[in-house]
């Protein structure tokens, strides 16, 4: 038996000795742009580990190239020079702009993303963090269905929540209101709310990149994008532009880096926090449920969530999160209803829940 022991004992040796030189060679193969990419270092070359992509949808059509402005507002946002694994921010990534129909009262919102998130995968790979999830890069259904949501709701001075045809108005429904779009990724349903008339909109998301994205976004679609923490004291603008139809928005827009799972102290809480794709893995149902009264404005009978799911990826996430937040925060499911997403040739159901504290 000892022969076969070794010879088992070898076999082992060489596989982990070929993942090993697969790791280097991967956090190794570099190159570097010659064009106006920022000082942290160019962006790795395309590598891809082993990874099970997530079922889902994303926007692939009609995206153009993307610049963000030479010496433009943003350039001394603080935000905009935290890095990634302490050498990356967005601007080390190829970029593309999409004009994304949400219709009714929000029109045609820009995009900022990354024009692959292989690209994002491929920054995480170099700095050693394999394991990150790069699919905040992409746009999936449920961001269009929660932005669609958010284009269709008003809310009342008692907080009641109701549907509305689509004039056109940006300004009726969610004027007064300050706003989190929580796990932004790329921010869509924040900018949504922002277009709406929404008094904040702070995008809150664990990732740099993401946040440095919704920025971008916001200052394409003419959205004042502030310094500091929306609704707590005088912020600091940073930007103010137009739209393409020359109409200005004052909506606040920041961005702080936020994890659920580290929620500090002094968190402020919001009129109406909005979130999708969030219930995939059962780990994450508790702390998304715990979020609700540290984010939530319980003083305002106006605290509401809106949330974007699939409906058929993680039933059992969803139940189990409508359960604990009732039981534990006192917050019902008000509505929920189905939105079909159709864009580059997938159609796709989402539903989109509204719930309210009791």
């Amino acid at each position: 038996s000892a022969p076969t022991m070794s010879a088992f004992g070898v076999a082992a040796s060489l596989i982990r000795r070929a993942a090993s030189v697969v790791a280097s060679t991967r956090r190794h193969r570099v190159h570097r742009h010659q064009s106006g990419r920022s000082a942290h270092g160019a962006p790795p070359t395309r590598t891809r580990p082993m990874r099970r992509r997530p079922l889902g949808w994303c926007v692939r059509a009609g995206a153009s190239s993307y610049e963000p402005p030479p010496g433009g507002a943003l350039d001394t946002h603080p935000l905009m020079s935290i890095t990634t694994g302490g050498r990356f921010t967005v601007r080390d990534l190829d970029l593309v702009v999409d004009e994304v129909d949400i219709g009714g009262a929000c029109g045609t919102i820009k995009l900022v993303r990354p024009k692959s998130e292989d690209d994002v995968l491929d920054v995480y790979v170099e700095i050693g963090r394999e394991d990150a999830d790069p699919y905040w890069a992409a746009l999936w259904p449920s961001s269009v269905a929660l932005a669609r949501g958010v284009a269709g709701v008003v809310m009342d001075v008692e907080g009641e929540g109701m549907e509305q045809a689509m004039d056109g108005d940006r300004s009726a429904s969610l004027a007064g209101l300050n706003v989190c779009d929580v796990g932004a990724g790329l921010g869509l349903a924040g900018l949504a709310a922002a277009k709406r008339g929404a008094t904040s909109v702070s995008f809150y998301d664990r990732e740099p990149l993401a946040l440095q994205c919704c920025l971008l976004s916001a200052e394409a679609n003419g959205l004042t994008v502030a310094v500091g923490r929306a609704g707590e004291g005088p912020a600091r603008d940073v930007s103010y532009g137009d739209d393409d139809d020359g109409k200005a928005y004052g909506t606040a827009c920041v961005a702080e880096v936020f994890d659920w799972n580290a929620v500090r102290a002094d968190q402020r809480t919001f009129d109406l926090v909005l979130a999708c794709d969030v219930l995939y893995e059962a780990h994450a149902v508790a702390p998304v449920a715990a979020l609700i009264p540290k984010l939530t404005n319980a003083s305002s009978p106006r605290g509401r969530w809106m949330l974007a799911d699939p409906p058929d990826r993680a039933p059992k996430n969803r139940a189990a999160f409508l359960e604990r937040v009732k039981l534990d925060h006192g917050m019902e499911l008000v509505r929920e209803r189905r939105e079909t997403v159709t864009r580059a040739g997938s159609t796709d159901d989402v539903l989109v829940l509204d719930l309210r504290l009791r």
